[in-house]
């Protein structure tokens, strides 16, 4: 699915850190690097995302505003259902959208639904973590 967008230029560049492996082999980080023009605003960047999950049919759980280290954020949370991608269990996405001035950001963190509470306050250290670099 965000392999196409890559492959589309929807996303320009495309990075999973994903070693070493967790327990969950459902665990996982994405991030998403596409340009970003000055008239579009980080409620519009997460709208954008909002839109994808929706077409694959993934249901939003929540949408929040969150301030990181690296400024102002939309974290989105979703479900990707059983099935999808040859999944076994439903999947927890948890997606925060950033933006500098010229680029948008999508870190994407995912766990198994069933497990999401246990990687909460990890994923978010993770995006406390992110510094974007102009």
């Amino acid at each position: 699915m965000y392999e196409s967008q890559v492959a589309d230029g929807t996303i320009q560049d495309y990075a999973v850190p994903v070693v070493p492996r967790d327990a969950d082999p459902m665990v996982n980080l994405a991030v998403y690097v596409r340009s970003r023009s000055s008239s579009e605003t980080l409620e519009d960047l997460a709208d954008v995302y909002v839109k994808t999950l929706q077409d694959y049919k993934y249901p939003l759980i929540a949408r929040d505003n969150v301030g990181l280290t690296a400024g102002p954020s939309v974290r989105l949370t979703a479900t990707r259902p059983a099935g999808s991608l040859g999944t076994t269990a439903d999947s927890r996405l948890l997606v925060y959208v950033l933006a500098s001035p010229s680029r948008a950001y999508y870190v994407i963190l995912i766990s198994r639904s069933d497990t999401s509470t246990a990687y909460f306050n990890s994923f978010q250290c993770i995006a406390q973590s992110m510094v974007i670099t102009k």
